[in-house]
């Protein structure tokens, strides 16, 4: 994403710490950097850029402007290059280095401005930050990789309890979608209750862009509750054996794609459900398949799903209640 002349300005005036080291601004809270600081700094950010003179906030400005039109490696967050900067005028040795300056209080401000973009900067366990987009926004970075805040466990345990009471119909409508929706995947289509004898095996279907503009296309099979070995004995667990068919099938029949008008087939299928996915479940389907439906075949469990959902900062959709279920 690009993000505004209005925040590149203002991130301008974070980096330089403002204008002149004796005026007073909103960014006065940042550390001053003079202009070999200035140099210092985007050599830390692995940026060859040197100050050479002249105005140090318009010059910054500049750069950040070139910067944003650089590659990003998610489409829903900023360039590569600008996140690495405001990491790096974050960073908790700067604020060692310069007394009276509170990161606290920066990455307040900072998302002060982010929040304009739908972005939001946080802080791991060691004090390093961090982008995501906001909760009407998309996936970050580091899926998996950085260390759940306390407002983050919360928000999983929301979730978790959401999953547990949600439909399979729910859960792909309220959730599976608008979260592969902003893992960046595209034309998802559904197949709803009049088309399922037409899914062969698909209850939806996805592409994804490489980029080098060719696309990988994805069957995804959802199932509610956990998939285990065994047959329908127990709650409403799934049986391997119609997993194992319904891949089967999403692999050998091809699908119709209006944007390129033809049939194509599946490169991978996603088995995806609202609870656990058994390791014996896992190793059962991988004997039975061959070798290549094998290598073709995407396990996303209740974990993988709750850290996903974390990590994007997607909202807890509000459950949906029978009238029955308020009999008074």
């Amino acid at each position: 994403m690009k993000l505004k002349t209005r925040t590149i300005r203002d991130l301008a005036e974070m980096v330089t710490g403002g204008a002149s080291s004796t005026t007073t601004t909103k960014c006065d809270q940042f550390p001053y950097r003079s202009s070999s600081q200035l140099t210092n700094f985007f050599v830390d950010c692995d940026l060859e850029y040197r100050h050479q003179g002249g105005s140090r906030v318009p010059w910054t400005q500049g750069i950040l402007e070139e910067l944003n039109e650089g590659p990003a490696t998610r489409p829903q967050l900023p360039t590569d290059a600008l996140i690495r900067v405001v990491s790096e005028v974050l960073d908790p040795q700067h604020f060692r280095d310069a007394s009276g300056k509170d990161q606290a209080a920066c990455l307040k401000l900072m998302n002060e401005v982010l929040g304009r973009e739908g972005l939001e900067a946080y802080l791991d366990g060691s004090g390093r930050c961090y982008i995501r987009a906001g909760l009407t926004s998309s996936a970050g970075l580091n899926i998996e990789r950085r260390v759940w805040t306390q407002k983050d466990l919360e928000r999983k345990k929301e979730w978790l309890k959401y999953l547990e009471g949600a439909s399979e119909d729910e859960f792909t409508e309220h959730v599976l979608v608008p979260l592969l929706q902003q893992c960046a995947f595209q034309r998802i289509n559904v197949a709803g209750h009049k088309d399922k004898a037409l899914e062969y095996g698909k209850d939806l279907w996805l592409k994804f862009q490489l980029p080098t503009a060719h696309f990988l296309y994805f069957g995804v099979q959802v199932k509610k509750g956990k998939i285990d070995a065994a047959g329908r004995t127990k709650a409403e667990n799934a049986n391997i054996a119609e997993i194992l068919n319904q891949t089967k099938m999403a692999l050998a029949h091809p699908i119709w794609d209006p944007d390129v008008n033809k049939r194509v087939l599946i490169d991978h299928v996603y088995i995806v459900s609202t609870g656990e996915i058994t390791k014996q479940a896992r190793q059962l389907l991988g004997e039975k398949l061959d070798i290549e439906s094998r290598r073709q075949t995407i396990f996303m469990d209740q974990n993988d799903i709750l850290n996903l959902l974390v990590q994007t900062g997607l909202p807890v959709p509000q459950m949906q209640f029978a009238d029955d279920d308020f009999p008074f």
